[in-house]
């Protein structure tokens, strides 16, 4: 069934279909993301989401302007109830339960409080799963919430709730094709969300790749002029970019992978040229560095108009940082 996946915290290694070092890079996959948007927005997605998944017919939209929306934002004819919530970060683990929790008992006490109005919405339907999305989850208590709350519910032999009926949990992931399709419509502003490198993470990758490092060493000291202090935070900073950056197209390979292959095509359009283009400017380095990020950012922002800035930057700063730590992007020193 569709919503039977649930999302845990965990750590995966993967490795970027193209990587210039046979180094892993670990990335800490989320369950979910955080939104730092407002609730509403999270309420629009949802319904564009729902819509796209089961078409029109098949979902029923609850509108909410007039004495609220019963508990529930809309439902299948097959018998899936929804309703979303996306609390206001940032939160704690227990603070976002606590919230995530209070929301169920809220919703659910009102499929009682409003069983007749909803009885006439629904009609012949009856609803086998109750279905609260989220940005994210992590507790698996709020489930358990859940469970004991609906357990209750089985008991009244309302009309339109199954004797069986499940509650579920989910979050954006269950709707990645869909989100994937608003994105390359510009409809929606996609943010990719990974565990960032530490300190640490850049230090082992530092010392493991000291043929690259040394490459990208050469290129900072001439971007900061010789300035042996800024070049090392330089090159520090350029490290972690292209970690970060990696991430970051590691996982949007694995959940959206056509978004995926428009980044990626982009970079590698952007590639074809460098190697001419560092041969033949005239530009200092700081100001062919600033150049090449700039133009890239343009493309890119131009050709996939759904990713939010901060990913685009993500993945501009990634692709300068590859280029320096490989060859495309240098500074040849004249004769």
């Amino acid at each position: 069934m569709f919503f039977t996946k649930l999302t845990v915290y965990w750590e995966k290694v993967i490795s970027y279909h193209h990587p210039i070092t046979s180094t892993e890079i670990r990335i800490g996959l989320m369950p979910g993301e955080i939104w730092n948007r407002p609730s509403e927005e999270w309420q629009n997605l949802v319904t564009k989401l729902l819509s796209l998944k089961f078409g029109v017919g098949e979902l029923v939209p609850i509108p909410d302007k007039v004495h609220g929306d019963c508990g529930l934002e809309g439902f299948t004819r097959s018998g899936k109830g929804f309703q979303c919530y996306a609390a206001e970060e940032p939160l704690t683990t227990g603070q976002l339960t606590k919230k995530q929790k209070a929301k169920v008992t809220r919703d659910l006490d009102k499929l009682v409080e409003y069983k007749t109005k909803l009885a006439e919405l629904l009609g012949t339907t009856v609803l086998h799963e109750w279905i609260l999305v989220v940005p994210h989850w992590e507790d698996k208590a709020l489930l358990a919430h859940a469970e004991e709350k609906m357990k209750a519910i089985r008991t009244l032999g309302l009309s339109f709730i199954s004797p069986t009926i499940v509650p579920c949990i989910c979050t954006g992931e269950n709707f990645t094709l869909e989100r994937q399709q608003l994105v390359q419509a510009g409809k929606e502003s996609l943010r990719i969300a990974v565990a960032l490198v530490d300190h640490a993470q850049i230090t082992d990758w530092v010392a493991a790749n000291d043929v690259l490092v040394e490459r990208l060493d050469r290129k900072a000291m001439a971007i900061r002029h010789q300035d042996a202090d800024t070049a090392r935070q330089l090159r520090n900073e350029s490290v972690r970019h292209y970690l970060d950056g990696q991430n970051a197209l590691a996982k949007l390979q694995a959940d959206y992978p056509d978004i995926f292959e428009a980044v990626d095509r982009t970079k590698k359009d952007k590639e074809h040229f460098l190697v001419t283009e560092s041969l033949t400017t005239s530009a200092l380095p700081p100001d062919h560095w600033r150049e090449t990020r700039d133009s890239l950012e343009e493309e890119l922002a131009g050709a996939l108009s759904g990713l939010d800035r901060f990913t685009v930057r993500q993945f501009v700063h990634e692709a300068v940082a590859d280029w320096l730590l490989r060859c495309p992007l240098d500074f040849p020193q004249p004769p």
